[in-house]
C-alpha cells in the first residue's frame, strides 16, 4: 500500500515537473527593460572587408513604453539644438519560445519582423530577417543625404533588400549589437556581405 502511494506521488510530481517545464515565460517585457536608458552609440560597418560607416559618440534615448499591449522601445536622436527626434522603434511580440522584434521608422511606418530567441541567463538575443529593407545609411535620397545618413558609395553594386542576422549582447554598462548582413539584388542574388558592430554605453545622467 505504502509503495503503491508512492509510486503515485512520484507521478504526479514528475507530471508536474514536466508541466512546469513545458511552460513558457513571456519574455517580452525582459527583453525591453535591457534596452531602456540613455547611451552613447558608436556604429562601425563594414562591407565586403571596406569599412565605410564609423561613427562615434552618438547620443540616444530609448524609452520604454507599450504599443498594442505589447512592449516598445523608441530610440531618439539629440538635436543639435538639444531636443529629441525620434529614429525608430522596436515592438516585441512572443509567441510559444520565439521572439519577434517589430521595428518601425521613426514615423511609425513598419519597415520588417526579426525573429529569433532571447536567452535571458546569457542575456543574449539573437533574431534573423529574410529580405527586409534597406536602413538609411544605404537609402541614396535627398532626406539622407540632408540629414548625413546616406554614407554606401554610390560606386558600389545596387542592391534591393538584405538577409539581415542581429546579434544583442546586453551588460551591466550598456549592449553590443553584431549584425551579419547579406545584400541581395532583385533576382535575389547575393551582391555584398555587411559585418556591423554598433556599441552602445550607458550615460548616468
Amino acid at each position: 500500500m505504502v509503495k503503491t502511494f508512492c509510486a503515485i506521488f512520484l507521478l504526479l510530481v514528475c507530471a508536474g515537473m514536466v508541466r512546469a517545464t513545458d511552460e513558457v515565460t513571456d519574455l517580452r517585457g525582459s527583453i525591453a527593460k535591457e534596452f531602456a536608458g540613455v547611451y552613447r552609440f558608436s556604429y562601425l560597418f563594414v562591407e565586403n572587408g571596406i569599412p565605410y560607416v564609423d561613427v562615434a559618440a552618438h547620443l540616444q534615448f530609448l524609452e520604454l513604453d507599450k504599443f498594442e499591449n505589447a512592449p516598445r522601445v523608441s530610440f531618439f536622436n539629440q538635436t543639435s539644438k538639444g531636443e529629441k527626434r525620434g529614429h525608430y522603434h522596436y515592438v516585441f511580440h512572443q509567441k510559444d519560445r520565439n521572439v519577434t522584434v517589430r521595428e518601425f521608422d521613426g514615423n511609425g511606418k513598419f519597415r520588417f519582423d526579426c525573429t529569433g530567441r532571447f536567452d535571458p541567463e546569457k542575456r543574449l538575443l539573437e533574431c534573423s530577417a529574410p529580405r527586409a529593407p534597406k536602413p538609411a545609411r544605404d537609402t541614396d535620397s535627398p532626406i539622407t543625404r540632408k540629414s548625413g545618413l546616406f554614407k554606401r558609395p554610390v560606386s558600389w553594386a545596387a542592391y534591393e533588400t538584405l538577409d539581415r542576422h542581429n546579434l544583442f549582447r546586453f551588460y551591466d554598462w550598456g549592449f553590443v549589437n553584431v549584425q551579419e548582413n547579406v545584400k541581395l539584388d532583385g533576382d535575389g542574388k547575393v551582391v555584398a556581405r555587411e559585418t556591423g558592430v554598433i556599441t552602445a554605453v550607458r550615460v548616468k545622467s
